[in-house]
């Protein structure tokens, strides 16, 4: 009989083979057809050609496998404007539908350098949703720059650090993971103990590239009929460990702000690191027609459009992304 341990290695082992199977023999593509459900994608940075990295939540995939990825959906759904999906599952018009929408998290830089040129020249719709504290500041969200200052630094400097900030681990995942839980105001204050221990903190290209925001010159400079901007919050806290005062700026002030600089109607949300609680979701309903999560799944016509499911985009290959497409959860 097989160990759990030996089964898990195996099917380590066999599920790349499967899925790269599914995808050359079309499998993969027809299985997710005959779902006939629409789907939304959630996107990070792209472009990391090279870019070996040892920040936990931030990996940018190569170039070539994104526009490999974008021709492969291309081929086998409608690529349409958040607006569609939302649209539809409002209306629980999502039978037999074989759309799909792009969505861009963290209004990294890297979206407009990288990403835009080519959704440009295949005429594919997106969303981005950025923060626009971040972009007025030219700052990191705060998970991004505690793993950049925390890599710099030694073994030997992390172990004499961490416990004088409270983190009860020493690895990077670990403190991201605790931060993760404090109350806004601790991690704040978290957060600058840290800077301060790491004043002497200089960025490499590389992570200037996976981290930078984009600018309100870049972001005004995309051509409103294929990019939606959404918000994602003023600054990428974790909504359901924020105030109510802190709150209302978080989700109110940062759609009024877009629509000031954009000049055009904000309608969409994206809840940072997918956290949100009843009072959070209370706050969005008010604010937005939509929102988007990073709960995994496809859109169905009983979904609560503040709450919609999205499928992440992003693995080493085509074969990974097409099977998620039918199998979301995997």
């Amino acid at each position: 009989m097989l160990s759990i341990d030996r089964f898990k290695r195996r099917s380590k082992l066999i599920s790349p083979i499967l899925r790269r199977f599914a995808l050359l023999s079309g499998l993969s593509a027809l299985r997710a057809r005959r779902q006939g459900v629409p789907r939304i994608l959630m996107l990070h940075a792209v472009g990391g050609e090279g870019q070996e990295t040892v920040y936990p939540y931030n990996h940018a995939y190569q170039t070539r496998v994104f526009e490999a990825e974008l021709r492969y959906i291309s081929r086998h759904f409608s690529i349409v404007p958040l607006d569609r999906i939302v649209e539809r599952s409002r209306r629980g018009d999502t039978e037999g539908c074989r759309e799909l929408a792009l969505t861009f998290d963290d209004g990294l830089r890297n979206s407009i350098t990288v990403a835009y040129p080519i959704l440009r020249r295949l005429a594919l719709p997106a969303t981005f949703f950025v923060c626009p504290e971040l972009i007025e500041s030219g700052g990191w969200q705060w998970a991004n720059e505690i793993s950049a200052r925390l890599g710099h630094l030694s073994p030997a400097e992390r172990t004499d650090l961490l416990p004088r900030v409270g983190a009860p681990t020493e690895s990077l995942d670990g403190v991201l993971r605790w931060m993760t839980n404090l109350d806004t105001a601790r991690r704040v204050t978290t957060q600058r103990r840290i800077f301060a221990a790491t004043s002497h903190f200089a960025p490499t290209p590389t992570e200037h590239f996976l981290f930078d925001t984009m600018t309100w010159q870049e972001l005004t400079s995309l051509d409103s009929n294929l990019i939606t901007v959404g918000s994602h919050s003023m600054s990428h806290p974790i909504l359901s460990k924020t105030g109510p005062e802190q709150l209302t700026y978080e989700i109110v002030e940062s759609r009024r702000v877009l629509e000031s600089r954009l000049e055009r109607p904000i309608k969409y949300f994206c809840y940072p690191d997918g956290a949100y609680d009843d009072s959070v979701v209370k706050l969005v309903r008010q604010e937005y027609l939509a929102a988007v999560t990073t709960e995994v799944g496809c859109v169905s016509g009983s979904d609560d459009i503040h709450l919609l499911p999205r499928i992440a985009a992003g693995e080493e290959d085509v074969h990974d992304l097409a099977w998620r497409l039918h199998r979301p959860n995997s």
